[in-house]
């Protein structure tokens, strides 16, 4: 899993995406990143690696850092920030699904 992770910034997506603000598509199956996303998962890379590895190294046991209990506040804050930005992509990308799928059936 940590592989994958390291392999997001290495990703063509990710960096067309981190150059450029404005989403550019040819088709809905491309937008996978935008260059929001991509800033914050630069800066949160990073952190998210350790907390993953340190999860790892503990069995997976809850109660530890992905629940909040060994960070400060400026983490949990970050992360609360990240959590609803990822809300927020997820709910526009369900739009730009939506008026896809829509406005292909209407040109059908």
């Amino acid at each position: 899993f940590l592989d994958k992770i390291a392999d997001i910034p290495t990703h063509e997506a990710f960096n067309k995406a981190l150059k450029s603000p404005q989403l550019r598509s040819s088709s809905i199956s491309e937008l996978i990143v935008d260059n929001l996303f991509c800033q914050l998962f630069r800066s949160l890379d990073v952190d998210v690696t350790n907390v993953i590895s340190n999860r790892k190294s503990n069995g997976g046991a809850p109660g530890g850092v992905l629940n909040g209990a060994n960070m400060d506040a400026t983490t949990k804050a970050a992360l609360e920030n990240y959590k609803a930005f990822i809300r927020e992509q997820d709910s526009k990308i369900k739009e730009y699904i939506d008026a896809n799928q829509q406005l292909h059936a209407q040109y059908k």
